[in-house]
């Protein structure tokens, strides 16, 4: 990333907010690093959205190769796509794990991030405490 990049910010908190440079702004709390999709590799820790939704936290997991999702996972992919297996307690009873396909405008590299991204504000029907949970199993 380039010191032009920095310029390309979007606002998060915007309806029609989207990615259009190597950073974005999360909510007050600061920019974020982002990367093209290519980038993301099996194993990679990650902070993602499991929807597009702008007013949903970035939430810490690690990237997939697809054979290693479970069966049901595998059968939603979708392209231009990585698999994502979220951190922290499922949100489902009878799951272990949550999981999603994420998009680039959905996914944030883990350690560059990490001292923007712990710091979200995620309300209380999003489940905070998981999400502290979540950044601890992330390391």
């Amino acid at each position: 990333m380039n010191a032009d990049d920095e310029d390309d910010a979007v606002d998060v908190g915007s309806s029609s907010a989207a990615v259009t440079g190597m950073t974005e702004t999360v909510g007050t709390i600061g920019r974020i690093t982002k990367a093209p999709l290519g980038e993301y590799l099996a194993g990679d820790l990650v902070y993602a959205r499991a929807t597009g939704r702008k007013n949903e936290p970035y939430w810490p997991g690690a990237v997939l190769e697809p054979r290693d999702a479970p069966a049901a996972v595998r059968r939603e992919c979708a392209p231009e796509t990585v698999c994502v297996m979220f951190f922290g307690p499922s949100a489902s009873k009878g799951r272990d794990r949550d999981y999603a396909w994420a998009n680039a405008e959905m996914l944030a590299p883990y350690a560059v991030n990490r001292e923007v991204l712990d710091l979200q504000r995620v309300a209380k029907r999003l489940r905070p405490t998981a999400f502290r949970e979540a950044c601890v199993e992330a390391g």
